[in-house]
């Protein structure tokens, strides 16, 4: 290989390699000659030693490697499309290191791949002092001496110190010594990039908590699932105390719970099975026990006396934030669901939506938050990210404007929910509310956007806003309603009913007992709807609130029939119609209601004729008031009824009436129902 440069000075220089000779390419003015070793001498290389516990990561492990081989050994159509350098990213203590030490060991011991060896080193990008760090320049002055490059001849300045690299490098892989770099912990970018061969054999692995734009096929790195975890666990226990500690396959649950709060996390299981090799004698229960509170389960996850904890792992990564980052990094946790959206965020930032955005995919580049899979738009933290993070935002609540941030994100979810309700409430009067442009896109919101809601009623309003929690319980039953979501139904409602007896405000504890009736009902549990209905309809009685209470009986009178007491049914149904005449609504939507359940119990209990009654006047009432669609349906029962009494002309006269009135409205499926 021959090439020729004119330095600054105008002398010439000849560059070649040839027969193990190696004459520089950038000490200018000098031809330098350089015997390359015949091997990197193993104490040089730097590579750690892989794990005897390493589980999960089969699948990783493969796919780094497919990109390691030689060009002969890959498939055809592989060659002119691998990348010979991956980066593998990932959250603090994912187990990057370990993944790339397992993976550079298995294509080391491959006969042919790397037979020129390996070179291995840690950066130190995320250490806060600055003077541990490992810069390119320092990197490549070892990495050069180990490939027998003399100290005298290595260049000083960076880019003339990473081209000599690059140069032996690929002399290397010209005389069949192809040799695997492993460049772990890089901070940055610039600190990787100098270290990277460029020619087309030299292989490389980097890991970084940051996502790296240096030309490399980027590979993310995931906690472990379950059952992963608690095989490491149990290697790890293995590879300290040996066989005879048995405690993981004695106690499989314990396991699994420890598993579930090390949240996938290989640090931590790591950690967690070094404290239990400590004591023998301890129980898998007292350690899944002792991680169980949130408040502590960071304290708990160290080894006293040692820098392993998962606490400062995270500390590295969160000291590399900027001020607008690491704030919105401290409020995230108050979003108390599983994930936000970029909206959500930008409401807790108190930014708007771009920027926020901005920020987010930031944090997802530190690995910090992840893009969740549910859609994209949409982030979410791990498990213990998250008790970090909450930690950190307790400690600068006051300059985040931290109770701020709750209310603002509450009142997003309470507005948001309120207008989308309005597309959903056939009752509700008024136009439906914008952001939303149809029924679909809000029930889309809806159910995008439950569980949060769930969590925002259950958790954040819980210690910053009660108001917002009974709110999201009342507004959330309109989309409840549709069978959605019924255990959510019933737990709001319950917290609602709660904090109104708490707070001694009986209106509010009555509607939100109603509205538990409700969702208890959907349950189909129908004795506990029947006890919170009765206690609503008794509370509003009591209060003197006559049109709170037919509407509870009304519900008390449906839960009856849904179990066939229909006795019973009626009299609650009659009680409410009095009402309605006392009150002055006997010609009213609530009275028709009544009167529609009333019959359709009535014929229940073979009492047609009281049915036939019942069923007309509810069908006069609909009518009078516009509700063609419920004046067809009560018509449809009349006619049902008056059949059972033999009446045929007239329940003729009622179906007739019913299909005609469905047609004129488009029900035309319930058009055909009703004539027959």
């Amino acid at each position: 290989m021959d090439s020729a440069n004119t330095p600054t000075t105008g002398t010439p220089v000849t560059n070649s390699i040839s027969d193990g000779l190696f004459f520089s390419t950038v000490i200018q003015g000098r031809s330098i000659t350089v015997q390359l070793p015949p091997t990197i001498i193993p104490a040089l290389s730097g590579l750690p030693a892989p794990s005897s516990a390493f589980a999960g990561r089969d699948g990783d492990v493969e796919d780094l490697l497919a990109a390691l081989a030689p060009a002969p050994e890959r498939q055809e159509g592989e060659r002119h499309e691998v990348v010979l350098v991956a980066a593998v990213a990932g959250l603090a203590g994912i187990g990057k290191t370990e993944l790339v030490v397992q993976t550079a060991a298995r294509a080391l011991a491959e006969p042919g791949w790397f037979p020129g060896g390996a070179l291995f080193t840690d950066l130190n990008g995320y250490d806060t002092n600055p003077q541990r760090r490992l810069s390119p320049h320092q990197a490549l002055d070892g990495w050069l001496r180990a490939l027998a490059v003399p100290p005298e001849h290595i260049p000083d300045q960076l880019p003339n110190r990473a081209a000599l690299f690059r140069t032996v490098l690929a002399y290397y892989a010209e005389q069949g010594r192809r040799i695997l770099l492993v460049v772990d912990n890089a901070g940055s970018e610039d600190q990787a990039r100098p270290l990277l061969p460029t020619d087309p054999h030299t292989a490389a692995l980097v890991t970084s908590r940051h996502t790296l734009d240096i030309g490399a096929r980027l590979h993310d790195l995931p906690a472990l699932d379950t059952t992963a975890s608690v095989d490491l666990l149990r290697q790890v226990l293995r590879q300290l105390r040996g066989p005879a500690d048995t405690r993981v396959a004695d106690a499989p649950e314990e396991a699994m719970r420890i598993a579930e709060l090390c949240a996938g996390l290989p640090l931590a299981l790591r950690i967690t099975a070094a404290l239990l090799a400590e004591i023998p004698a301890q129980p898998l229960a007292s350690m899944a026990d002792a991680l169980r509170d949130e408040r502590t389960r960071l304290d708990r996850i160290r080894r006293p006396g040692s820098e392993q904890a998962v606490r400062a792992a995270f500390d590295l990564s969160y000291a590399h934030l900027t001020p607008d980052q690491a704030r919105l990094f401290r409020l995230l946790p108050l979003n108390a669901g599983p994930h936000v959206s970029t909206e959500a965020a930008a409401h807790l930032a108190d930014h708007e939506a771009y920027s926020t955005g901005e920020l987010l995919r930031d944090l997802a580049r530190a690995h910090l938050i992840d893009p969740a899979e549910e859609a994209w738009g949409r982030w979410r933290l791990h498990d213990l990210v998250r008790l970090y993070a909450d930690e950190r935002g307790r400690e600068q609540a006051e300059a985040d404007h931290r109770a701020e941030a709750a209310t603002r994100l509450l009142d997003h979810y309470v507005r948001t929910a309120k207008a989308a309700g309005t597309h959903l409430d056939e009752l509700s009067s008024g136009p439906p509310s914008e952001p939303f442009a149809e029924r679909a896109e809000a029930a889309a919101w809806l159910e995008a956007e439950q569980v949060n809601l769930v969590a925002a009623a259950t958790v954040t309003a819980r210690q910053y806003d009660h108001s917002a929690q009974t709110d999201l319980a009342f507004i959330l039953s309109r989309f409840y309603r549709f069978g959605r979501h019924v255990d959510d139904w019933i737990t709001l409602a319950t917290a609602a009913a709660d904090i109104f007896h708490r707070t001694g405000d009986r209106n509010g504890e009555a509607k939100a007992l109603n509205n538990r009736g409700l969702a208890l009902r959907v349950a189909k549990r129908y004795d506990e709807a029947v006890t919170a209905h009765t206690a609503a309809a008794n509370t509003f009685r009591e209060m003197g609130d006559r049109r709170n209470e037919t509407s509870a009986l009304n519900n008390l009178g449906l839960d009856l029939r849904d179990v066939q007491r229909y006795e019973q049914s009626v009299t609650v149904f009659t009680a409410a119609l009095d009402i309605c005449q006392q009150i002055g609504t006997g010609n009213g939507e609530a009275t028709a209601l009544i009167n529609l359940n009333l019959g359709i119990v009535l014929h229940g209990a073979q009492r047609f004729d009281e049915a036939v009654n019942a069923f007309t006047a509810a069908a006069e009432i609909f009518g009078r008031i516009g509700e063609a669609h419920r004046e067809a349906g009560a018509l449809g029962h009349l006619g049902i009824s008056l059949r059972a009494v033999q009446r045929y002309d007239e329940a003729l006269i009622a179906h007739t009436s019913a299909a005609e009135i469905f047609g004129s409205i488009g029900a035309d499926e319930k058009e055909d129902l009703a004539l027959k």
